[in-house]
């Protein structure tokens, strides 16, 4: 997907939910390069 102008994003899940389409948790679906989910980088650094 690409955008023709920059889109900002209120959540996590409010972009994960653009790019896939459908309700979805943006702490579980955005994921890093190891493929840890966002939620357990956050765990890790006990934010």
């Amino acid at each position: 997907m690409i955008f023709a102008e920059d889109a900002i994003f209120t959540s996590l899940s409010a972009a994960a939910n653009m790019v896939l389409g459908r309700n979805s948790n943006g702490f579980t679906k955005w994921v890093n390069k190891k493929g840890e989910t966002f939620r357990e980088v956050q765990e890790k650094l006990n934010i």
